[in-house]
């Protein structure tokens, strides 16, 4: 009878162990449910793929001109109101530039155009989109009509290019008038006068450095 009484207490002392290891659980299940194992990995799944997602995204912002992008000009004449469209490889100067650098080359370029681009009437040059694909630029031109004709004067030792008018500065070179033959710098001195662009163009190829 003794014995009996033994099993049947350790019985039920197995019964109420039981009872409150699965209350335990169940309590943590419905209070803490980010603590099983299976929805720790999914969050961990969760966190990891959105870590991918943000390099991919920096990844593609990060984009660079090779030489397969091909850039599409599009070149609109203010005076005439019209507009055409150029396709051409991308200059070399450009290759392996990203958004950020070949933006700042344009921003030089509309700032500080080359003769041939200030002749035409250059005005304005935007980037209208930028891909590794494909860049479109737009340039805008403005020619006004009137005669050609330039004075060229000293300024503080260097070279400035005045239109018709002699007050409208044209052009201000990095020509230094100390290092032009002594009968042109005392012809550009009383106001050296160039009756053409050709012939403009061509004294400043001989004399830039």
């Amino acid at each position: 009878m003794r014995q009996l009484k033994r099993i049947s207490f350790f019985i039920y002392t197995c019964l109420i162990f039981t009872a409150g290891f699965l209350g335990h659980v169940k309590f943590e299940e419905t209070f803490y449910p980010g603590r099983q194992s299976g929805s720790g990995t999914m969050i961990w799944e969760q966190t990891k793929d959105l870590g991918k997602s943000e390099v991919v995204a920096v990844s593609q912002s990060r984009e660079h001109i090779t030489s397969d992008t091909m850039l599409e000009i599009q070149v609109y004449d203010a005076a005439a109101g019209s507009e055409t469209v150029e396709h051409m490889s991308m200059p070399g100067k450009y290759i392996g530039l990203d958004r950020e650098a070949f933006l700042r080359c344009i921003a030089d370029l509309e700032a500080s155009p080359t003769l041939a681009e200030k002749n035409a009437g250059l005005y304005s040059v935007e980037v209208l989109s930028f891909s590794a694909e494909k860049i479109v630029l737009k340039k805008s031109y403005y020619k006004k009509e009137t005669a050609v004709s330039y004075y060229l004067v000293l300024e503080q030792n260097m070279v400035v290019v005045y239109e018709a008018d002699r007050s409208t500065v044209y052009l201000r070179t990095v020509i230094d008038g100390r290092n032009l033959p002594s009968e042109i710098r005392y012809e550009i001195l009383r106001g050296m006068a160039v009756d053409s662009r050709d012939e403009l163009e061509k004294f400043l190829e001989s004399y830039s450095t």
